[in-house]
């Protein structure tokens, strides 16, 4: 179902021209900088080369499952179920599991990046003429300021764009990876070895997935909040009589605190770095319970 929820984002990324306009509005963004170019920011190949790297294991673990249960073809372990169909029918959606998410993931990774990249270059200028005073002039003021409404303009557009795949995918790769904790540390007498290490694997490969799907959006909104901190550091901003300066300040730290898109799991949660650690604790719990009413319900048959 996470695999899915990418196919249709990809889809709508694709045939709705969402990734040419994130393009156009990422060179207009870069336009705005007072320098073009940043080594640290804009060099991209490190990111690419571990990006795939970390995405190679989603098709070891998920085609090394596909092909075991092709060749047992056995529907539950433990049992004499078998079937004609099924294993293939399984192995297919694997493999497709495998190449959605081995296509989708850096995208989703590689787009948000150079957003947050984006904002760093935004939030570090700033702060450097915030310290050379230069902020103290209305017109230099007013042209961060008028930066910030495009950043804010292109981000939002996107974050509101993914606003349906954030509200599902993570939620449920977040069951997918509850349920292949429990069977890896419960089932593991009723497994065949390979299959088990397959299974390890792709717990590991749910934990890079909700990974790769979380920490880049939360990165771009921890960049847009910063915004805040450099502005409200400057003593002079803080204090100015200058009625201009003054009030581009406060819209500025509003702007930045208060006018952000962000994207909410399945309407519970908002996707920041708190969040996504107090999700992975609940998730590391309901492991626990599980296995508290497995060990309750087999005790008492």
């Amino acid at each position: 179902m996470e695999s899915f929820s990418c196919v249709i984002a990809l889809y709508f990324m694709t045939s709705k021209g969402t990734l040419k306009r994130f393009e156009q509005g990422l060179g207009q963004m870069r336009k705005m900088r007072i320098t073009h170019y940043h080594e640290k920011y804009d060099d991209f190949s490190r990111l690419r080369f571990k990006t795939f790297l970390l995405k190679v294991p989603i098709l070891v673990f998920f085609l090394g499952s596909a092909g075991f249960l092709v060749t047992k073809k056995m529907v539950i372990f433990g049992t004499s179920s078998t079937s004609s169909w099924y294993p293939y029918v399984d192995a297919g959606i694997a493999v497709l599991c495998a190449y959605v998410n081995f296509i989708y993931l850096p995208v989703h990774g590689l787009m948000h990046h150079a957003l947050a990249r984006e904002f760093e270059v935004f939030n570090e200028e700033l702060e450097s003429a915030s310290k050379n005073k230069e902020l103290v002039n209305p017109q230099t003021f007013q042209k961060f300021a008028d930066r910030q409404i495009k950043l804010f303009e292109v981000t939002n557009r996107i974050t509101e764009r993914l606003n349906g795949f954030m509200s599902s995918a993570p939620f449920l790769i977040f069951t997918a990876l509850a349920n292949v904790a429990f069977i890896v540390t419960k089932l593991r007498i009723v497994t065949p070895t390979f299959y088990y290490v397959c299974l390890i694997g792709m717990m590991i490969c749910c934990i890079a997935i909700s990974s790769n799907l979380l920490y880049p959006p939360a990165a771009v909104q921890e960049a847009m909040l910063h915004t805040s901190k450099v502005l409200m550091n400057d003593a002079y901003l803080h204090h100015s009589q200058d009625p201009q300066i003054y009030s581009t300040y406060r819209i500025m730290v509003d702007r930045a605190q208060n006018n952000r898109s962000v994207n909410l799991v399945v309407q519970i949660f908002s996707v920041n770095k708190k969040n996504i650690e107090r999700a992975y604790f609940v998730i590391t719990n309901i492991v626990l319970v599980m296995a508290v009413f497995q060990n309750i319900l087999f005790g008492s048959s």
